[in-house]
């Protein structure tokens, strides 16, 4: 009998350990990101990424995927339709 009971406890002290550590590295991560130099690197990084990345996109983008890019952009902004720009 003891057998079994070690075996059914075995999953369910894993899923505790794993939700412990998760939490205790949350609350770490959580810490280290408040900090104000680690804070403005990592949005730094983040906004260089996306302009890279836009970058990317415009150089490598043809007329039609503007087109299409554009025409999503219209059925999910409805407002824009009033935008002379997007015209």
């Amino acid at each position: 009998m003891e057998f079994w009971k070690a075996y059914f406890r075995v999953p369910a002290s894993m899923i505790v350990w794993v939700m412990e550590t998760f939490a205790a590295n949350r609350a770490r991560l959580a810490a280290f990101i408040a900090q104000p130099k680690v804070a403005t690197a990592l949005k730094v990084l983040f906004i260089g990424t996306l302009l890279i990345w836009l970058a990317i996109a415009f150089f490598v983008a043809d007329d039609e995927a503007g087109r299409r890019f554009t025409d999503w952009f219209k059925e999910q902004v409805p407002f824009t339709e009033d935008w002379e720009i997007m015209n």
